[in-house]
């Protein structure tokens, strides 16, 4: 018999033989590091007569759409035993971690997958690239005049790096919004094993206007050929942003290049001179609508068209989600209500998450034969969702 619940305090050490053999973690302690980030009442079981069979996490989040702060269901740590999969039970843990989102106004769920089609069966879509630069260090070093200087941080400034995220945030979807903790424990390598974080102040100002949290590394059997690892790059202007990669030029004695991962719309031709270096985009996370009347409906919305119009969406896990929703937006932003109106645009739960986080235009996902509608109506779409791009720099 199957039971899906919530961990009990008597479950840990099973779960931690769990996550122990499915994510092959060693040594032991690790397990223990593991499991202090692990929030038990987040925790979800499949537990199969009597026995620990599957895991997953709904943890809660609040994220940047645009102008919008929105609740968003994070999973992660998904586990089973080998004895119990290809059974169902992840997918029986995803379509109750779907409904009780639901239940706790999370109209949005992110997760970085182990199998894109796998969860793509359950409603999930891509919906984030990232891009990987390897940057030699003499192409930044026309950039180190740049005016202005860095001055390092460590955990306890967390706030001037909050400042200048919640700015470039709102330009997004998808940013987790970060607390003291939240941000101390991201910070907690900084100032040992070779981790840094530095903020950039332009000449005459003293207030910064770019941040970076980077890291060495040496390539494998090679212990004095190293790389710097930019593990978070913000600036809230394009002189701000060469003057922080100047900085970064500033490093040649201690790396060869640079790795930069960034929002796969960056285009780093903008501000290096040179951009004559390797570039690959990477697939990123997942998103889906939980439901679309809350996740539709954004009172702050700045849409560039006032109007209204009926969308059909296709929803067989999610029975709230399926059929037809009036979209009008005006004086009170984007307003989504239920209606048995005729549809004049359709398209399934997973196209609706690409379109409404910026991912692709409504225009590219009718030429891709995702969705249908006649151009006037794609065009309105357009101008409703693609004021942002989706971008999270937040694992889980």
């Amino acid at each position: 018999m199957l039971e899906i619940r919530p961990m009990r305090p008597e479950d840990r050490d099973e779960l931690r033989r769990l996550w122990t053999d499915v994510y092959v973690i060693r040594p032991l302690e690790q397990v223990d590091e593991y499991l202090r980030e692990v929030i038990y009442p987040h925790v979800r079981l499949a537990v199969v007569d009597g026995v620990l069979a599957a895991v997953l996490m709904v943890e809660p989040f609040r994220i940047f759409w645009g102008h919008d702060e929105v609740a968003m269901g994070g999973i992660g740590r998904v586990a089973t035993h080998a004895e119990h999969r290809r059974r169902g039970l992840v997918a029986a843990l995803l379509k109750h971690a779907i409904e009780e989102m639901r239940e706790r106004e999370m109209p949005v769920s992110i997760l970085y997958p182990f199998s894109y089609p796998f969860y793509r069966k359950y409603g999930w879509e891509l919906a984030g690239l990232r891009r990987r630069s390897t940057v030699p260090m003499e192409n930044l070093q026309p950039l180190m005049s740049t005016p202005g200087h860095a001055r390092r941080l460590n955990p306890d400034n967390w706030e001037v790096m909050d400042r200048l995220y919640r700015w470039v945030g709102h330009q997004y979807f998808g940013p987790v919004l970060r607390d003291e903790e939240r941000w101390k424990r991201r910070l907690q390598g900084v100032g040992k094993r070779e981790h840094y974080a530095y903020a950039w102040y332009p000449e005459g100002s003293g207030e910064a206007r770019a941040y970076v949290v980077y890291s060495f590394r040496s390539a494998p059997g090679e212990s004095f050929t190293r790389s710097m690892f930019v593990h978070e790059l913000v600036a809230v202007d394009g002189a701000a942003m060469r003057g922080i990669l100047g900085f970064l030029g500033r490093h040649d004695a201690q790396a060869r290049d640079v790795k930069l991962d960034m929002p796969f719309h960056w285009e780093p031709g903008l501000y290096i001179p040179d951009p004559s270096f390797p570039q690959e985009l990477k697939p990123g996370f997942m998103v889906r609508v939980v439901d679309v009347e809350k996740a539709l409906t954004r009172p702050t919305l700045r849409a560039q068209v006032t109007g209204k119009l009926v969308l059909r969406v296709q929803d067989e896990l999610a029975p709230w989600n399926h059929g037809c929703f009036r979209l009008e937006t005006g004086g009170d932003g984007l307003l989504a209500t239920r209606t048995s109106s005729e549809h004049q645009v359709a398209m399934d739960i997973r196209t609706l998450a690409q379109v409404c986080s910026g991912f692709v235009t409504a225009r590219q996902g009718a030429a891709a034969g995702l969705m249908e509608g006649a151009p006037k109506e794609l065009a309105w779409l357009d101008a409703v969702f693609g004021q942002v791009r989706p971008h999270i720099n937040d694992h889980f």
